[in-house]
C-alpha cells in the first residue's frame, strides 16, 4: 500500500516570491504560505463560517486559548 503525504501542495504562483496553499488532506484545512527570498510564512486560512466551528468546538475547553476573546467578540463561549 503507498504512503499517501498528509499536506497537499492544491495551488503555487512565482518563484523567488511566492504564495501557495497547502491542504491538510486528514482534517481538510487549508494553509497560505506566501514566501519572499529567504524568508517566508505560513497561516491558517478561515472564514467566518470556519471561525464559528472553531469557536464551537473550543465550547468544551474549560479556559480560553490566548487571544480567542479579541478574535471572537459578540460570540464567544466563555463569556
Amino acid at each position: 500500500m503507498a504512503k499517501t503525504e498528509r499536506f497537499e501542495k492544491v495551488y503555487g504562483q512565482g518563484v523567488f516570491t511566492g504564495n501557495e496553499i497547502w491542504v491538510d488532506t486528514e482534517t481538510g484545512v487549508q494553509y497560505l504560505y506566501h514566501a519572499a527570498g529567504n524568508s517566508g510564512g505560513l497561516t491558517l486560512l478561515v472564514d467566518a463560517l470556519s471561525l464559528v466551528g472553531l469557536v464551537q468546538t473550543l465550547r468544551g475547553l474549560k479556559a480560553p486559548l490566548p487571544g480567542v476573546r479579541n478574535i471572537t467578540k459578540g460570540f464567544h463561549p466563555f463569556d
